[in-house]
């Protein structure tokens, strides 16, 4: 049986150039204090650990985890978000990859790394690209970070505009790219032996995800 990010797999997604003009003229959701805290304490950075930060953009959520002290390196297929990326932080923290389309795997992939982070980019990978992730560049004990800043239990960008209470700086009106994550698909996050713990506010809701305690049914 089909689950929600199965079904929608086969939907067309803006290709990099795309969100090159996209990104030219929109900023990211700007990242908080409190959403680099929250990623801290969910995934119990330690010293020494490394993090892979898939669908990076133009590197604002990389620099922040830099900032806190976190060897962080970016990933995007965008070529432009990448190389503004570099004039804001070290070249050597980005890499242009597709994860979709380019089957050799970036030298910071292959020591693998501690945790995977996905901001605002979860909602437009392929099922089986997350599951590579999940599977192939995670050290053991390693973990999923998932943020996504659509409102919980809005798949996109309303229509009928931003509810009350509810910030969101930059509404998309191209529809293709309104696509956040619903509360089914946060829910379908568990390939085979991994278990999710979710962290909800009026603006956004993360995701950890981790393996399973053995111990445990």
């Amino acid at each position: 049986m089909s689950t929600p990010i199965d079904q929608r797999a086969d939907h067309r997604l803006p290709s990099g150039t795309e969100w090159d003009y996209w990104l030219a003229a929109h900023s990211q959701h700007p990242v908080t204090q409190d959403e680099t805290d929250l990623f801290l304490t969910l995934t119990e950075m330690r010293e020494g650990e490394r993090v892979a930060d898939f669908g990076c953009g133009t590197g604002e959520w990389t620099r922040a985890l830099a900032g806190a002290g976190v060897q962080a390196h970016g990933f995007d297929f965008a070529g432009h978000a990448i190389r503004r990326a570099r004039l804001d932080g070290p070249a050597d923290d980005y890499t242009r990859w597709d994860i979709d389309a380019d089957s050799r795997v970036p030298s910071p992939l292959r020591a693998k790394v501690d945790v995977i982070t996905f901001r605002d980019s979860f909602q437009w990978l392929r099922p089986d690209v997350i599951a590579r992730a999940f599977e192939h560049w995670l050290r053991p004990g390693g973990r999923i970070h998932i943020r996504d800043n659509t409102p919980p239990g809005l798949s996109c960008c309303p229509t009928g505009g931003t509810p009350e209470g509810v910030r969101w700086p930059h509404p998309p009106v191209d529809a293709r790219f309104r696509r956040g994550l619903s509360v089914p698909e946060f829910s379908d996050v568990r390939w085979g032996a991994w278990t999710a713990h979710a962290e909800s506010t009026d603006t956004a809701t993360t995701l950890l995800v981790r393996p399973r305690d053995p111990r445990r049914n």
